[in-house]
């Protein structure tokens, strides 16, 4: 029998309250200084730690952020009790964005507090076992701490992790293909929405890595990076598109092949020339989704659209944060705003 979200669905919208409205960002995007930022945060909710030093520095007002993005996800759980493991794409997606910063910066030799920056705890990765992977030197010793956990992406990447020059690039990829998997293998019977989400999300992974490879792939074999379980993007598709070369080209083909399809509204709209590809097909998504969500008030569209919200509201304030603090021009901040009016 398939689970019922109709309660889920109205604390989503109610959860939902909670989240910043474009204006609001808009209003903290214009901010002075981080001394202001930080105030204007507090007044918004956020719990900043320890305002002497938020003013000085970003590290307190992000990880207030992490910790508000946590608190709804642990809301979410409890409300959807045993359903929650059809939520697994949800929880699982934060750790997979967190455990793809933390090996970007092992592998770069970033400094162990911005390998943290815009990461989202969740039950699976708190924030204690993020802060402690964030001071590991190599993808070798986080898949080591990660199988010691207990963790499932530990033995995802360790072939990829335990080479000398470990190719970052292929150990995205081995993360993608075990959160797909588990994902896909979550929602069943979770309902068709559930698994419409998954899927969009798989095929859009796949959209991103094709115009990665069609603009800087040269040495990548394309046919070693597709990830399965999406339903709208084909194997043969996705090596047209890949194929290196112009990143236009690309876009043409992607966006013919999804002609058709569900997916045709954010791939058109969302690959957007003036902003990053991952932020703008999360725009165009974000406007699908909220509208699908409108449509079906007690449909777990609801929930998606939320998650799809929060999402947005830590890129955007990961960025207000950091342009803050270095002082990028207020109408380039808000221009590059995620979240929808």
């Amino acid at each position: 029998m398939r689970p019922v979200w109709d309660d889920v669905s109205v604390r989503a919208r109610g959860l939902a309250l909670h989240l910043l409205t474009r204006s609001h960002l808009e209003a903290l995007a214009r901010v002075s200084d981080l001394w202001e930022l930080t105030s204007q945060m507090a007044a918004a909710g956020f719990d900043v730690e320890d305002t002497a030093r938020s003013i000085r520095e970003p590290g307190p007002l992000e990880r207030s952020v992490r910790r508000t993005s946590q608190g709804h996800l642990t809301v979410l759980a409890h409300w959807s009790a045993n359903r929650s493991r059809h939520l697994v794409f949800a929880f699982e997606d934060e750790d997979r964005r967190s455990l793809r910063a933390l090996v970007r910066g092992a592998v770069a030799g970033v400094d162990s507090p911005s390998r943290l920056a815009g990461l989202v705890p969740t039950s699976s990765l708190p924030e204690r076992a993020l802060a402690e992977l964030a001071r590991l030197q190599t993808p070798a010793e986080i898949s080591s701490m990660l199988r010691a956990m207990g963790n499932p992406y530990g033995p995802a990447i360790q072939a990829e992790a335990e080479g000398d020059l470990p190719d970052l690039f292929m150990l995205e990829v081995a993360l993608d293909r075990t959160y797909a998997a588990r994902a896909a293998q979550g929602t069943r019977g979770g309902g068709r929405r559930l698994k419409r989400f998954v899927a969009e999300t798989i095929d859009l992974g796949n959209v991103h890595t094709a115009l990665l490879l069609a603009a800087q792939g040269e040495d990548v074999d394309p046919a070693g990076c597709f990830v399965e379980h999406g339903r709208h993007l084909a194997r043969e598709t996705f090596l047209a598109a890949a194929a290196p070369g112009e990143a236009t080209a690309a876009i043409e083909i992607l966006t013919a092949a999804v002609g058709n399809t569900p997916l045709a509204e954010i791939v058109s709209t969302g690959l957007h020339p003036d902003r990053p590809v991952e932020h703008a097909l999360l725009a165009a998504r974000l406007r699908v989704q909220l509208n699908r969500a409108r449509r079906a008030s007690l449909s777990p569209d609801q929930l998606l659209a939320f998650l799809l919200r929060l999402r947005a509201q830590s890129v955007d304030l990961q960025s207000i944060i950091w342009g803050v603090a270095l002082e990028r021009p207020r109408p380039r901040l808000i221009e590059g705003l995620v979240s929808l009016p």
